[in-house]
């Protein structure tokens, strides 16, 4: 099921699958396509917008309400970056934001920590991409979330599992592999 967050943050629904990659934080292998692996042609990258390497610049801690200054790392098909904060081990989200883009490229994304006084703990980001300019219909949305996102904590090598949609099209979501680490910050 798909729900959208006042038309910035589009979720994906997360179906079961694991895929062993790189660790998560820091940097990790980087390519035009980051989804091969699962023999499924329709996961593919041709055609359909990916992130080609992990979040680029995320610090280990914020202070609540403290800008954060990100880089997402994108294919040619990627028209659209959404950035969404969410705390490790629950469904809490605390904002994002999103940009239109032209790949291939790092696209910088800017957000707050939260607010000041606001929530704090363990978080990572989830990406969602699109093929169109503010994902107008007909697109391909990628999403990249965690698997289970109500596991207490990440799992050493977590990485991203990518839900393809083809909205306007066929209806049914895709699950992909991903060698995207998840990385965890604190909002302290």
């Amino acid at each position: 099921m798909v729900r959208a967050f006042a038309g910035v943050l589009v979720l994906g629904l997360v179906a079961c699958g694991d895929d062993s990659g790189s660790g998560g934080g820091g940097t990790s292998e980087t390519g035009s396509s980051q989804s091969s692996g699962s023999g499924n042609a329709a996961c593919d990258g041709a055609g359909k917008p990916e992130m080609t390497g992990p979040i680029q610049g995320l610090e280990p801690s914020y202070p609540a309400g403290d800008p954060i200054d990100v880089g997402v790392p994108v294919d040619e098909d990627t028209a659209r970056v959404i950035v969404g904060i969410y705390e490790v081990g629950s469904n809490l989200y605390l904002g994002g934001t999103a940009e239109d883009t032209a790949g291939p490229t790092t696209q910088a994304m800017s957000f707050f920590a939260g607010v000041a006084g606001g929530e704090i703990g363990e978080f990572y980001l989830a990406v969602e991409l699109c093929s169109t300019s503010v994902c107008t219909t007909p697109f391909v949305r990628n999403t990249y979330q965690r698997v289970d996102r109500t596991l207490p904590m990440l799992e050493a090598g977590e990485t991203y599992e990518q839900t393809r949609e083809f909205v306007g099209g066929d209806g049914t979501p895709l699950m992909c592999p991903s060698t995207i680490p998840v990385q965890s910050f604190l909002i302290e």
